[in-house]
């Protein structure tokens, strides 16, 4: 595949004015990128073939256009970490956190965010962790631009004291504890805290 049918390709996954800059990344630094389907544990991930040292990338292809650019942004990092260290330091200690935030400053030059992506988005940079999904605001954010599901219930949607399915077990919703629920499992009447944004089945 040419570099031209390879920015069309991508064009189709992330957001306006960013395609020639990740294709110059993936071609100068030989990196194979594939597009992987919806992954309820990982958004993407970075590997290598020990034989031939090959860069693998895939992204889940799910994601809406900024999901889908931090998170290859966040797997080109520890690409450019390997060929710099190779096995030599932590997955997501300081030097994958410096790539990540070089490599990010040049779509907040290019004002590629609105401004609702932007502001939690450059607070999670400040100390990147494993997963965007680990901020809750910038969780938000980005979810807002997800294609609307309209089969989809959240937790947070529900009212307090309702009853709700969640992993093949009935609970009823209580009080708000910041981003969780305080909930109870009715069948044993224990406590557990769940997250607002967890998909459930009202009953």
């Amino acid at each position: 595949m040419t570099k031209e049918e390879y920015s069309a390709e991508l064009k189709k996954y992330v957001p306006e004015g960013t395609v020639s800059t990740l294709t110059n990344w993936i071609f100068k630094h030989h990196i194979q990128l594939s597009i992987a389907r919806s992954r309820k544990t990982k958004l993407g991930d970075f590997r290598t073939n020990s034989n031939t040292n090959t860069l693998k990338i895939s992204v889940n292809g799910n994601l809406n256009p900024y999901a889908f650019l931090i998170t290859l942004t966040h797997e080109i990092a520890h690409a450019l970490v390997h060929k710099k260290h190779n096995r030599r330091v932590k997955p997501h200690g300081i030097e994958w956190k410096l790539e990540y935030q070089n490599l990010m400053l040049i779509f907040f030059a290019k004002n590629v965010f609105p401004d609702d992506i932007a502001r939690p988005l450059a607070g999670y940079m400040q100390n990147p962790k494993a997963s965007s999904n680990a901020d809750h605001n910038l969780y938000l954010a980005l979810k807002s631009y997800d294609p609307i599901d309209e089969s989809v219930t959240l937790l947070k949607d529900l009212n307090e004291g309702d009853e709700f399915i969640l992993q093949n077990k009935l609970f009823k919703k209580g009080h708000k504890r910041r981003t969780r629920y305080s909930c109870i499992e009715l069948s044993s009447n224990r406590e557990y805290t769940v997250n607002a944004l967890a998909e459930v089945i009202p009953t």
